[in-house]
């Protein structure tokens, strides 16, 4: 029997995850009356060739669910680190971490898996949509590493595109669809998860002007209803929308104190 081309089993596994199926499976909440962020001393050491880099230098943060943060700073300064460390990509080599109140920092590669798949939302410069897929099968894909039943999935999937502006686009595939749109694709997969934190990686930096401030104009709306929002950018611009905004440099927020080594 010839063997299916991996495309074809991918979609055909996010087509099953839109089938009605059994009774959903409650998200669980984070815990009230803590912060959401909460990194200590954070370090990240990269071994070369030339020595060790210090990616971040003993950074603090702490962030309140609800909150929109951006992160600027030059090439170099620790923005893209500090993203990863955050989404729970990487661990710092020192310091703590800890995400609604579980210490991330100490977790194991499952662990961190299952936190990733149920509570942290990514949106890209490039989209990262799968061109083989509809709009709905791409907001699906985060769904194939929980054990949620097909109807939640295809219930939270389908809010998750209308939220976004795109309920008419649902059997699109990304070649139809504007740079805006695809980007709107993008934002709905990460809400789809109902995630405690969504991270966003110069997200209007292969956007026109136009569609930067409706995709911006959007981050605000989700932010006005909860939603808890991490901007990486080089647009002051894009950073003037946000809540908050702190200034790495050289791994360190600008104008903190050096730490001990």
């Amino acid at each position: 029997m010839a063997q299916r081309a991996p495309l074809a089993a991918l979609r055909e596994l996010c087509q099953d995850l839109l089938r009605p199926a059994a009774l959903p499976q409650a998200a669980a909440e984070p815990p009230a009356g803590q912060p959401l962020v909460l990194a200590q001393g954070l370090c990240k050491f990269y071994p070369t060739q030339y020595g060790q880099v210090e990616a971040l230098r003993g950074l603090d943060l702490t962030m309140a669910g609800g909150e929109y943060l951006a992160i600027m700073g030059a090439s170099g300064s620790g923005k893209s680190t500090l993203l990863t460390l955050l989404g729970c990509l990487d661990r710092p080599s020192r310091g703590s971490y800890h995400l609604a109140g579980q210490d991330v920092s100490q977790m194991g590669d499952r662990e961190l898996s299952r936190l990733r798949a149920n509570h942290i939302g990514f949106i890209f410069q490039t989209f990262n949509l799968l061109p083989q897929l509809t709009v709905a099968e791409n907001v699906a894909l985060p769904f194939l590493y929980r054990q949620q039943s097909p109807e939640l999935v295809k219930n939270q999937v389908e809010q998750a595109i209308i939220r976004v502006g795109l309920g008419h686009r649902q059997d699109h595939r990304p070649a139809q669809l504007s740079g805006g749109e695809m980007q709107r694709v993008a934002i709905a997969r990460a809400l789809a998860i109902k995630p405690w934190l969504i991270l966003a990686d110069e997200p209007t930096g292969n956007l026109d002007s136009q569609n930067s401030q409706a995709i911006l104009a959007l981050f605000q709306e989700l932010n006005s209803q909860g939603v808890t929002l991490v901007v990486v950018t080089h647009d002051p611009q894009v950073a003037a929308r946000a809540g908050r905004t702190i200034h790495l440099l050289d791994g360190r927020p600008l104008g903190a104190p050096e730490q001990a080594p």
